[in-house]
């Protein structure tokens, strides 16, 4: 990145000093070693991790979806194509390159 883009200016700018994240996951972090102190169990303070937005989070799973459908029946057998086309042309060189001795060559049929 450039030296002058914005997000390099943002980020150098930007005052570290003060970072309400870290506050909250070190007043959390603190208060899990003082119940761990007090001697009660961790599994008893473990939290559910949030859903987030569920409305977006549906709209990203049906994004998906739909696209791992379409590449699933679009471009996926094309790789196939494309392997089986290189394994082909591969072959074509060794045998043209007299690479290979057991391979007897007919029109447009390889035998090996």
């Amino acid at each position: 990145m450039s030296r002058n883009s914005r997000y390099v200016r943002k980020a150098l700018n930007r005052d570290y000093s003060d970072l309400p994240e870290i506050h909250k996951f070190a007043q959390r972090v603190a208060f899990v070693i003082g119940e761990i102190d007090q001697g009660k169990c961790i599994e008893t303070m473990c939290r559910r991790a949030s859903n987030g937005i569920s409305f977006l989070n549906m709209v990203f799973q049906i994004l998906w979806n739909v696209g791992y459908k379409f590449a699933d029946k679009n471009i996926k057998p094309r790789f196939k194509i494309d392997v089986i086309l290189t394994i082909i042309s591969i072959a074509h060189h060794l045998i043209l390159n007299k690479a290979v001795d057991n391979v007897c060559q007919q029109p447009l049929k390889y035998y090996f």
